[in-house]
């Protein structure tokens, strides 16, 4: 399982962000947005990751289940916490959504550092 969380997740997870991006996905723009417009992102907008965590756990797809948990908990805690410039990962975020082309990582950033996508 720490193998799946430090490893294998932080791919999948940048991969998905990374896609996202360059497919420029109407819902994900629509995130953008409201980040940018300084309205509060509130976590019914994250229906798509609910819905992919309770499909896999029906499913019985647990280890897939706990990647959607982790991603969902750490971009719900960055976005409720986005005034709390001490936090790396609320400042690695924040940068996100300044500047798209950078720091596609939500729970992880070293495979932001590997593909050359990191900035601080």
């Amino acid at each position: 399982m720490i193998v799946l969380h430090t490893i294998v997740y932080p791919i999948i997870e940048y991969s998905i962000h990374y896609i996202v991006h360059k497919t420029e996905n109407v819902f994900h723009r629509e995130h953008h947005n409201c980040v940018t417009e300084g309205k509060m992102y509130l976590l019914t907008r994250e229906y798509w990751c609910i819905t992919c965590i309770i499909s896999s756990m029906i499913l019985g797809f647990y280890g897939i289940c706990s990647m959607f948990v982790r991603y969902w908990i750490f971009h719900q805690y960055i976005h409720n916490n986005w005034d709390d410039d001490c936090n790396i990962y609320v400042r690695h975020h924040k940068i996100h959504h300044k500047k798209s082309r950078y720091n596609y990582g939500v729970s992880s950033m070293w495979m932001d550092k590997l593909m050359g996508t990191y900035k601080t």
